[in-house]
């Protein structure tokens, strides 16, 4: 598992930070990402391995990715959302969760 990450709709963790998407790496201290202008794409990868586990269904061979890129086109922010802690919707390494991120997501950017 990669690094444990928090994701929040700014206002959500400071009510001034409206056109912000707040990042924390221990939920104490956060980092922000002015909303404008950024855009959501989703990344779902499934490699095929020789024989999955038997206890997860392949699952350690399918990434579910999120990148916010900026109006120039560069990486704001990418990330595993297996890795978000505070976003539960958003786990599971499966086509729907991933779904759900990009929704979540594209709520808080269209949110002014």
């Amino acid at each position: 598992m990669g690094r444990p990450i928090y994701i929040e709709d700014g206002i959500n963790v400071d009510a001034a930070w409206t056109r912000m998407i707040a990042v924390s790496y221990d939920n104490v201290n956060w980092e922000t990402i002015n909303k404008g202008q950024l855009s959501v794409h989703p990344i779902y990868r499934s490699r095929q391995a020789p024989v999955p586990a038997a206890n997860n269904n392949g699952a350690d061979n399918v990434s579910t990715i999120i990148v916010l890129r900026d109006t120039f086109g560069e990486d704001a922010l990418k990330f595993e959302c297996d890795n978000v802690v505070n976003q539960a919707a958003w786990q599971g390494k499966t086509k729907a969760a991933l779904n759900q991120a990009v929704s979540d997501l594209s709520g808080w950017i269209s949110t002014p």
